[in-house]
């Protein structure tokens, strides 16, 4: 087609359109199965996704679960170790206290001793060997056979001056404790004597 003057003229491009056919419809049905391939696959990931969530989600939960009774079971092994460190302090107490009030006994009865001057202490009446308990010094304490001997000796030295079996009788000291010869006539002498 020509317009204006043989300077001006100018061609104008011709359009053909193509009649509907069937090669256009099998693109387009090709590119919607195709959409509808991937349009399966990503719903088929989104599941899979949301199954991993709610996996994850039930063992958050299940963690937790846990993590609060190992915090509660941790809090009452807190409380058990306070109440035993009250209890080992108290007794640290009690212990310095007894310690404190026996070192103080100990102290008054050495005072004591002291102050008595290492004689042992009589009996009271009324107690088996009270008749017979004597003041010993510090220097025999510790040495009651010398002491007895002794004792038995000077016993049987005044039956022997006194005369016999009768005055050790009267001495209060059985015949079987006086060495033999002291104090009593041997078998046979008894009767010399009275025979002289």
């Amino acid at each position: 087609l020509a317009l204006g003057t043989p300077c001006e003229q100018e061609v104008l491009p011709v359009c053909h359109v193509r009649p509907a056919g069937r090669s256009g419809s099998g693109s387009m049905d090709g590119a919607m199965g195709k959409t509808g391939e991937q349009g399966a696959r990503v719903h088929a990931i989104l599941d899979t996704l949301r199954m991993e969530i709610e996996t994850t989600a039930a063992e958050a939960s299940v963690y937790e679960q846990q993590r609060n009774e190992l915090e509660r079971k941790l809090e009452a092994h807190l409380q058990e170790l306070n109440v035993l460190h009250g209890h080992l302090a108290e007794l640290e107490r009690v212990h310095v206290n007894m310690t404190t009030t026996y070192e103080a006994e100990i102290l008054s009865l050495r005072s004591q001793i002291e102050a008595a001057g290492g004689k042992v202490a009589q009996p009271q009446a009324g107690t088996p060997g009270a008749a017979s308990a004597t003041s010993v010094p510090s220097g025999l304490v510790g040495a009651p056979a010398a002491s007895t001997s002794s004792l038995l000796l000077g016993a049987a030295d005044t039956a022997n001056a006194l005369g016999g079996a009768a005055a050790a009788s009267a001495a209060g000291i059985p015949q079987g404790l006086l060495p033999m010869g002291l104090g009593m006539a041997r078998p046979g002498e008894a009767g010399a004597g009275g025979a002289g």
